[in-house]
């Protein structure tokens, strides 16, 4: 079995519920398909070219095993919203500026992940941007060491 291309008018709500998840969004109970459709119309990291195309020319694309990967829109001109690393592996957005949060080592990928929200977040989107050794320091510390992206730091 490959991968699964399904048009978003045609994901079931459980598979709605892995996008959802992907973006990190939440739908309140009792939403139905169209609910959550318009949940996940409304989020920044959809409206990253692919927000523009109508439901059913937006391509939710899975894995063998079921989890959502990404979208391409369906004449092709859209491949996918989530940046890819060198290795195939897809990145995340960050938090604060929505801009991809990529594994290159320069100023522009530095991101670390949220303990708060999971998120990953770019080591410059900080209120004061940190200085590489902060960052390395951060990244390899010990596990009762918790780092916070600015959207959990105001909440905590």
């Amino acid at each position: 079995m490959t991968e699964a291309k399904i048009p978003l008018t045609n994901l079931s709500s459980l598979q709605l519920d892995k996008v959802l998840l992907k973006l990190q969004l939440t739908a309140p109970e009792g939403y139905d398909e169209d609910g959550k459709i318009e949940l996940l119309r409304c989020s920044k990291i959809f409206n990253r070219g692919i927000g523009e195309y109508e439901d059913k020319d937006i391509i939710a694309i899975f894995s063998k095993r079921g989890n959502f990967v990404d979208f391409e829109s369906s004449d092709g001109s859209i491949k996918a919203i989530f940046a890819k690393s060198e290795s195939g592996k897809v990145m995340y957005p960050c938090s604060v500026c929505t801009k991809d949060v990529t594994d290159k080592s320069d100023s522009t990928g530095l991101g670390l992940v949220c303990d708060g929200c999971g998120w990953f977040f770019h080591a410059k989107c900080t209120d004061k941007p940190m200085s590489l050794e902060l960052f390395n320091a951060l990244k390899d510390s010990p596990s009762y060491v918790k780092v916070l992206c600015p959207p959990c730091n105001s909440v905590y």
